[in-house]
């Protein structure tokens, strides 16, 4: 598909395809790779904050052609490619970054069925929201009012977001990550959810677990992801 002259087209087919989903959010994925005839290439939009992840090294050819086609079909605030073509590890050092368009900072607010999640398109691989989990967040979610809540690796507490946000009784977000807590608090704070420090906890998601299995600290969902 590379070597068509204009890819604009077919990009056009992919993004009419999530029409639907706007419904209920502002941050989706707008191509992914080959399930939509564009081998390499995944583009995600963050309200007007869009990131493209590069598999294939001939995308990077075609950056000024994405770049030309979203500022026709959308309002770009920032845009920023990352490349992947040389490993598809997601540790630092495994891709490059190139920031196309900057008229705003690379972090933004994003809706998803009511809630508000903070994003950053520029700190890791990962924005602080995984979209393809969008239906099972709400899906766990609506059976999570008066229960007791484990968020098992819970990163940036988006499972823990809806859980709170649904009437959960009680929720734990359990991450290694300190700084990951802290975005996961901050998304706690724009959806004005009341929390205390015990319900963020800095530890390894298996080592909560044996240890809530010692002292009987039992849950009525527990969410591993």
């Amino acid at each position: 598909m590379l070597t068509n002259p204009s890819v604009g087209p077919i990009l056009l087919t992919a993004i009419k395809k999530r029409l639907p989903l706007r419904k209920y959010t502002n941050a989706l994925r707008l191509v992914n790779s080959k399930a939509d005839h564009l081998d390499g290439l995944v583009l995600e939009q963050y309200d007007r904050h869009f990131v493209a992840q590069v598999f294939d090294s001939r995308w990077l050819n075609r950056t000024e052609e994405l770049n030309n086609f979203l500022c026709q079909h959308f309002n770009v605030d920032f845009f920023i490619i990352k490349d992947r073509s040389k490993s598809t590890r997601s540790t630092a050092d495994a891709f490059q970054t190139s920031i196309i368009i900057d008229k705003s900072p690379s972090t933004c607010i994003v809706q998803e069925n009511g809630l508000n999640f903070k994003v950053d398109l520029n700190d890791t691989l990962n924005t602080g929201l995984f979209l393809d989990m969008r239906a099972n967040r709400l899906k766990i979610a609506q059976s999570c009012a008066s229960r007791k809540v484990l968020n098992c690796f819970a990163y940036t507490c988006s499972f823990g977001v809806y859980a709170r946000a649904f009437k959960a009784a009680e929720v734990v977000n359990v991450d290694i990550s300190p700084k990951i807590l802290q975005r996961g608090q901050v998304n706690y704070e724009i959806n004005k959810l009341a929390f205390s420090q015990k319900e963020f906890i800095k530890a390894d998601a298996r080592e909560y677990l044996k240890k809530a299995v010692k002292i009987n600290n039992s849950f009525d969902i527990i969410i591993i992801d």
